[in-house]
């Protein structure tokens, strides 16, 4: 299903990838929303969703993935990164594949990786935080290609390390890698070659997403890039960043009716942009109506739902007007967290373990239910597909049930 508006499309599915699953960080089409088929079951037992398995994970913030009824997960254990290929009906462990890494973490924040894998077509690709990447079978958990990025394109590696999940668009695979060679790469996923190069913007941590007509929006260190997703060639370059040098931009894009907004902490804000003719335009702009330090807000109905404020200050969840930057309202004490759009409303997993069903609406925050899934803090996204909510905190990755799994309808 595509969903259409005037110059943009929200939602390309890349070919090869489950349409019911949940390929990569921001879903199977990009946004945040899972398959529409995939419904979720209310009222939610007074006892709690019930708990498919659990699994036994090593250190870091990778988010799992979901497609063709197997779960993957990228962590560590000791020196060694590995990605674990899992049943999602049984929790069954089908393969594992190790490799060796010396990455350290200068920050104290962990040495295990921060990007989330991507399932294309039959492989999944691995960023790992020393800035190499790898394609492996998404069968046999055999590595196909590995390219050493940071180390050919010359990138100082950003704070917390390589971080940023790639994306599949138009059949190229998007990383924002940064650079002095080049900080945005298009890439072959299926030989593992660069196809081409651009800017020398230093990394974020975003994800790029698709717009439609052939263009990608990737939000790098020094701001939003739009770009043409087959050749690289530049539309806009706006400087979007804050002041402070010890700052990231973290949140991925959004894709919204009328245009792309951007957002980020740090005393930098949103940027909300819409196209005129053949121009990008400034829609608005400030550092008070949804500043996200790392999270992802979700676009729905002309509105935007997203976790305001830094990590460490406590945020608070806020639902925002796309078209003018009008705060509809807030509601404070969340923390920071995930955000995931289904037919049945938005799906929200607070920090501290916390998941709501919400009703995506402007006039007042309305839960329609909740429940304490795990201990927090939370800081990784979870993921919606085979009817179970996917979820990781700093030990294990659950499986929990919300419905009847989806169809690929």
């Amino acid at each position: 299903m595509l969903f259409a508006f005037p110059f943009v499309f929200v939602g390309i599915l890349a070919v090869g990838q489950d349409p019911a699953g949940w390929p990569g960080l921001l879903g199977p089409r990009g946004d945040l929303r899972a398959s529409p088929t995939q419904k979720i079951m209310v009222p939610w037992p007074a006892s709690g969703l019930t708990r498919e398995w659990s699994y036994p994970l090593g250190e870091g913030y990778a988010a799992p993935v979901s497609a063709m009824g197997k779960v993957y997960a990228f962590h560590r254990i000791d020196k060694n990164e590995i990605v674990d290929a899992i049943d999602a009906a049984t929790g069954r462990k089908l393969w594992s594949t190790p490799w060796a890494s010396t990455y350290s973490d200068a920050y104290g924040k962990g040495d295990g990786p921060r990007a989330t894998p991507l399932v294309v077509k039959d492989s999944i690709i691995i960023h790992s935080p020393d800035g190499s990447l790898r394609s492996l079978d998404a069968t046999t958990g055999k590595v196909r290609w590995v390219m050493q990025l940071a180390k050919d394109l010359n990138a100082n590696l950003p704070f917390f390390g390589a971080g940023a999940s790639p994306a599949l668009i138009d059949d190229v695979l998007i990383l924002n890698c940064g650079g002095s060679e080049a900080g945005i790469v298009g890439i072959n996923p299926l030989k593992g070659q660069i196809e081409w190069k651009q800017t020398r913007h230093p990394a974020g941590y975003a994800t790029p997403v698709a717009l439609g007509n052939g263009l990608a929006a990737v939000f790098t260190r020094t701001g939003l890039v739009l770009l043409k997703s087959a050749d690289g060639q530049l539309e806009l370059e706006q400087r979007w960043r804050s002041r402070m040098d010890a700052s990231v931009n973290a949140a991925s894009p959004v894709v919204w009716e009328r245009g792309v907004v951007v957002t980020s902490s740090y005393a930098t804000g949103c940027l909300c942009l819409e196209k005129k003719g053949n121009q990008w335009v400034t829609a608005w702009g400030n550092d008070s109506s949804l500043s996200c330090h790392f999270s992802t807000p979700v676009s729905r109905d002309g509105l935007l739902f997203g976790f305001h404020g830094r990590q460490e200050q406590g945020a608070s969840l806020r639902c925002v007007d796309a078209a003018t930057g009008k705060v509809h309202w807030e509601k404070e004490g969340t923390g920071i967290g995930w955000i995931g759009s289904t037919a049945d409303g938005l799906l929200v997993l607070c920090e501290d373990g916390t998941l709501s069903l919400i009703k995506p609406q402007s006039d007042k925050y309305e839960a329609l239910a909740t429940t304490r899934l795990l201990n927090g803090p939370v800081w990784s996204h979870a993921a919606l597909a085979d009817g179970n909510i996917y979820v990781r905190d700093a030990k294990s990755l659950m499986a929990f049930r919300l419905g009847a799994p989806a169809t690929n309808r």
